[in-house]
């Protein structure tokens, strides 16, 4: 029997089952059915699907989302009408088992637990009661909703009739699934971009404020708005006093740990001369140090003109350099037609791009600063950038 080295072939029409003195008979199949064919010249079958669950409110368009944030942390992110629901491990997490004490054999049966928090419409999975083991390994929807009581339906709406039951004698546990408020409506699912690094994922819409998703924990998910500035504040108080000679006009910058710039603050307040004059400031939060910049008298621009490791500084007649100057904000997105349709990083840069009223124009961030747009003239290297193709 001749060997196969490969199935690069792919599968052969009927018609070529006999030619064996074509090339392709050699690395061929007659049937490759599920199977994906590798360049390289091996195959694999194609990857199934398993039922999880039904969608929350399957009236409306679903969309799933994979999140990954390391090898054994891994998601899927169930979008639907206004609403996020997050699986992982085969199904949705739920929040912690909270004790039922007491179920009755009723229509419908009413459910006891002290303070549950549920509201109605809520999905819970109930498991472990004793005595009443047809209540056990089904997701419910909450209903009739009390301080400590509640009944429970199919996922149908149809109340659950507990009369034939067997009786409870104890114990059980009901965990709600957990659920989360999504500002997008099911309509606009379709158009929603995201891009992801370690547990932050970034969402777009051209009808939306671009948005960020955060994990801190399998039950704590959060969306936010996106403010496109440097993350550190600028200083306060800027004052100057002291020194001979001519007065000058200052500006202060605090830098981040991580290196990210701030905006500047106000000009300096008081009178302070450049020849061993004193200029300070109030402190910002996380500054590792501040750049000072220096207004050359009639030019209106201000240069660098030293750096400080606490918030005082003395000038010593320095003359400001004019080509380092301080940053300037720009915030590229506002209004319904002025959001990004899609997002990626590059180089580490957020990349943005396709709104509704410039739908050619790229807009970059500052490198390794993902939500800050700031430039200064003249433009530095790890300056935003905006362009139109």
């Amino acid at each position: 029997m001749p060997i196969q080295p490969s199935f690069t072939g792919g599968e052969l029409t009927p018609s070529l089952h006999s030619r064996v003195d074509l090339s392709k008979y050699n690395t061929g199949l007659k049937t490759c059915k599920n199977f994906f064919v590798h360049a390289h010249g091996g195959v694999s079958n194609c990857p199934g699907m398993e039922f999880l669950n039904r969608a929350m409110n399957s009236t409306h368009a679903v969309r799933l989302i994979p999140f990954q944030f390391n090898t054994e942390q891994t998601y899927v992110l169930e979008f639907g009408e206004l609403y996020m629901r997050v699986f992982m491990d085969g199904g949705p997490v739920l929040e912690a088992n909270q004790s039922i004490t007491g179920i009755t054999q009723a229509s419908p049966g009413v459910v006891t637990i002290a303070g549950h928090g549920f509201v109605n419409g809520d999905w819970v999975w109930v498991d472990s009661v004793a005595g009443m083991t047809e209540m056990n390994g089904y997701y419910r929807k909450v209903a009739n909703v009390s301080s400590n009581t509640f009944t429970l339906t199919d996922l149908d709406d149809n109340a659950i009739d507990t009369s034939n039951y067997s009786a409870y004698s104890s114990g059980g546990t009901a965990a709600r699934v957990y659920t989360v408020t999504s500002p997008y409506a099911a309509s606009d699912l379709a158009l929603v971009k995201y891009t992801q690094t370690a547990d932050t994922m970034t969402l777009v819409h051209p009808s939306y404020e671009p948005r960020t998703l955060t994990r801190s924990g399998h039950t704590t998910w959060s969306f936010a708005g996106i403010t496109y500035n440097p993350e550190i504040s600028a200083p306060t108080g800027v004052s100057g006093s002291g020194g001979i000679g001519d007065s000058y006009s200052y500006k202060v910058t605090a830098i981040s740990e991580t290196g990210e710039e701030s905006l500047p603050s106000a000009a300096s307040s008081g009178t302070l001369n450049e020849d061993g004059g004193t200029l300070t400031w109030t402190a910002v939060s996380g500054a590792a140090r501040y750049v000072v910049y220096k207004n050359k008298p009639a030019n209106g621009i201000y240069g660098f003109a030293g750096l400080a490791g606490s918030n005082t500084w003395t000038d010593t007649v320095i003359n400001p350099d004019l080509s380092d100057t301080i940053p300037n904000a720009d915030t590229p997105f506002n209004g319904t037609d002025n959001y990004p349709g899609t997002v990626t990083y590059f180089e580490q840069r957020g990349v943005y791009g396709a709104t509704n009223n410039r739908p050619q124009t790229i807009f970059m961030t500052q490198v390794g600063n993902y939500h800050n747009f700031n430039t200064s003239s003249p433009t530095r290297d790890d300056d935003a950038i905006v362009f139109t193709h």
